[in-house]
């Protein structure tokens, strides 16, 4: 996030950090400062929390009380193999680095290293053991340590040391007054591992499918959440992740910042999307009653019953019932409630239309089954909806789950 700006500070010259690159606001970055924003106020509702991306580095995080008033985190979406010796984890630290002495080194202000990545090993040149006083000694396992908070031997701390001066010493290599490398410089190798006991390290295998499942469990345990929001938790994450994005581009620093104010808006906002006052459908707990054995496919269920289905009709069953996998996972409950619902209707059609049936079916006849399948069950839908609360309202989507019956095993035509 180092631009090429500079800022004046009463010690000299320093890389301004604070104007981050717009292009790394990606969903990995918004889905950690969702997570950690949600974290916090669920700790205490009453405490009003602040986070914003691209203000100090890719996520700042502050609470208005506490014992550690602001958090700054650096997000990394590596995808392999990270160490304490990485440019990714060394710039890092130099950035950490000069936040601390901008802040005057208040304690209270903390850091966090959040990496998608596997930690590695480090292999140090013989010149930085050298530096450090020390006879070389093969691979070392620092960031590994620091990750499961594990102390760092004497040694390793002064390998930390002279690897981080190093880095600092060539980003302002060309910059007046090289920052603060003649205080860190200063450092004994115990007073490092102090500022690196103020980070937390953490280095997963996780990445965004991960992150969007822990961000919707956040908003489950959020305490404006209530059981009016079930099956929405995917649209309330995608939405404090928009107020993000959209705040990150305010020429107005401050005005970067969602407080915890912002939040219960996006929940209530949610709500607005329902009609008050009717609860979700339960018929979702009864899904797993279903037994099933056809494990065929719509394709096979319908040439089972007809041979001459054009090929073109069937890629168009085909696509529908692949926006249906993508619109299941966006309603989630709903939309099982809903399947469960149809199933019963479809069943029934299907047993009296077709089960006792010898002679195949022309492919108009397996069109009008279908359309009649639909309209029976966007009747049902109509009437459901008078006493629960359905957002889905469309004759497509109703159409979609029915031919997703068929090509789950659930249906057939024979």
């Amino acid at each position: 996030m180092t631009t090429t700006s500079q800022n004046d500070t009463a010690s000299g010259t320093m890389i301004d950090r604070e104007a981050g690159d717009k292009k790394k606001g990606d969903r990995f970055q918004k889905l950690r400062a969702c997570i950690r924003l949600l974290t916090e106020i669920g700790l205490d509702a009453n405490n009003r929390v602040y986070c914003a991306i691209e203000l100090l580095e890719d996520s700042v995080l502050i609470s208005e009380y506490g014992e550690n008033a602001a958090s700054i985190e650096e997000n990394k979406n590596y995808g392999s193999s990270l160490s304490f010796n990485s440019a990714a984890v060394r710039n890092t630290m130099v950035a950490f680095i000069d936040l601390d002495f901008r802040f005057l080194g208040d304690s209270a202000i903390r850091f966090s290293f959040y990496a998608s990545a596997n930690a590695g090993d480090e292999r140090f040149d013989r010149a930085l053991f050298q530096r450090a006083g020390l006879a070389s000694q093969g691979k070392t396992s620092i960031l590994k340590k620091l990750c499961v908070n594990e102390p760092l031997s004497n040694d390793e701390l002064a390998l930390c040391r002279e690897s981080i001066l190093d880095e600092y010493s060539k980003q302002y290599a060309d910059i007046a007054g090289h920052g603060r490398l003649s205080s860190i410089t200063a450092w004994t190798p115990a007073q490092f591992g102090q500022f690196l006991s103020r980070i937390e390290w953490i280095v997963t295998t996780d990445g965004n499918p991960e992150l969007e499942d822990t961000a919707a469990e956040c908003v489950k345990k959020c305490p404006f959440y209530n059981y009016r929001h079930e099956g929405m938790e995917s649209l309330i994450v995608g939405a404090i992740c928009s107020e993000f994005e959209k705040r990150s581009e305010h020429r107005v620093p401050m005005a970067r910042l969602v407080s915890t104010s912002d939040i219960e808006n996006v929940f209530l906002r949610a709500l607005g999307l329902q009609t008050q006052g009717k609860p979700l459908d339960p018929a979702h707990k009864n899904w797993e009653d279903i037994e099933v054995s056809d494990m065929r496919s719509l394709q096979e269920k319908i040439e089972a019953v007809t041979s001459s289905y054009s090929d073109k009709g069937m890629r168009r069953l085909k696509r529908r019932v692949g926006l249906a996998k993508d619109e299941a996972t966006f309603w989630q409950r709903e939309y099982v409630s809903l399947r469960r619902r149809v199933y019963d209707i479809c069943e029934d059609i299907l047993d009296a239309k077709v089960a006792s049936r010898t002679s195949p079916l022309t492919p108009s006849e397996i069109d009008e089954i279908l359309d009649l399948l639909t309209a029976q069950s966007m009747e049902e839908l109509m009437r459901l909806n008078r006493t629960y609360h359905y957002r889905i309202q469309d004759e497509s989507t109703l159409r979609g789950a029915i031919l997703s019956l068929f090509d789950e095993c659930y249906l057939a035509f024979d």
